[in-house]
């Protein structure tokens, strides 16, 4: 006696509706077909990008790293981009400009305004750059369950017309949901966060404490609590300041969905900007014009954290590179960009030197 699937595959056979003759077309002759659809939409190119080869629409980017090692600056950074259409750290392009709201669930408001001062010294601000303030913060850690901590971010969002979210940081939130190392919790976390009204969102998170076993992992693998943070992300971004008596941090991008990530940038925290940049300190002062040495130092240590010893093996690299020009003013050396350098395809400054502005120098 047959057994029943073959009985059953054999009643009710697969029809072959298109016909031996008919099992190909083309998007012109067929505009409805899903494939022909999901072509179309992918040659318009619109709102393809929120931050070109970095970022696209509706999807989730994942900034983390231990304490002290500048996330919040990259995503306040990352918002700014955004929200006027400038390229990110002179890197990546942003087509055009959305609507940004910073969520702040950590930092006390007086310290979120020192920081926008620090950025904004002249007092001019972006339009469509918001930042949440106190009675938000309050409102949601007042709420019991997370469904109506997300309720009042969902109205904030709706309020302020926020088109993208960063979300600095979503650990409280996060635990509302349940033990915040769960993955339990990150799904009904993430859950709820689909739910806002939202075209896509920056979440900041923090790493594990560092021990022999984490030291050892990849990037990505380093974020506190389950591993659906970095799963469910479009793109992983972690920062490492290895040297604590430094400002120079290593931003590695440990996960892109839609290509090969490119290898670690070198970045710079710049006080004096609130801003993180990948190019060297001295190159960034210089851009201005000219410096004597004593002035230059004096800035590299101000707004770089750079010591004189620091200060003299950048410039010496940046002088044997043929990036620097040195000259006198009086009695005092100076440094000036070198306009007509040209840097060795393989050499590290070949990388970030056409994103020098030297029409200024």
């Amino acid at each position: 006696m047959p057994d029943t699937l073959e009985v059953e595959l054999e009643c009710a056979p697969i029809p072959d509706t298109l016909g031996r003759d008919n099992l190909w077309t083309t998007v012109e002759e067929s505009p409805d077909h899903p494939i022909a659809r999901l072509i179309r939409l992918s040659e318009r190119g619109e709102n393809h990008w929120h931050i070109e080869g970095l970022w696209q629409p509706n999807a989730i980017v994942l900034v983390h790293s231990l304490e002290g090692e500048f996330k919040s600056i990259f995503a306040y950074q990352v918002s700014e981009a955004l929200a006027t259409a400038q390229p990110l750290l002179r890197k990546w392009a942003v087509s055009s400009a959305v609507r940004v709201g910073v969520l702040q669930t950590e930092m006390p408001e007086n310290m979120v305004g020192e920081r926008l001062k620090g950025m904004y010294p002249d007092g001019r601000i972006p339009a469509n750059l918001m930042v949440s303030d106190e009675w938000l913060k309050t409102k949601i850690r007042r709420e019991f369950t997370a469904s109506r901590k997300f309720q009042a971010i969902h109205n904030w969002l709706l309020e302020k017309s926020i088109d993208v979210l960063t979300w600095d940081s979503i650990n409280s939130v996060l635990a509302s949901c349940g033990n915040p190392n769960s993955e339990e919790a990150a799904a009904q976390f993430y859950n709820y966060l689909e739910l806002l009204p939202h075209k896509g969102a920056l979440i900041v998170r923090h790493d594990g404490k560092p021990s022999k076993d984490t030291s050892l992992r990849e990037n990505n693998q380093r974020v506190r609590g389950s591993n659906l943070h970095a799963e469910i992300a479009s793109a992983v971004i972690g920062l490492e300041r290895r040297d604590k008596r430094t400002q120079k941090v290593s931003l590695t991008i440990g996960k892109l969905r839609h290509k090969s990530a490119s290898d670690p940038l070198e970045c710079w925290f710049d006080s004096g900007t609130m801003r993180l940049t990948t190019l060297p300190p001295p190159v960034v002062l210089l851009e201005a014009g000219p410096m004597t040495r004593e002035a230059l130092n004096e800035q590299l240590s101000g707004r770089f954290g750079v010591k004189s010893r620091t200060a003299d093996d950048l410039i010496d690299r940046l002088k044997a590179e043929g990036l620097l020009i040195g000259g006198m003013q009086g009695h005092d050396r100076t440094w000036e960009l070198n306009k007509a350098a040209q840097p060795a395809p393989e050499a590290s400054a070949a990388v970030w030197w056409p994103q020098v502005k030297l029409e200024s120098t």
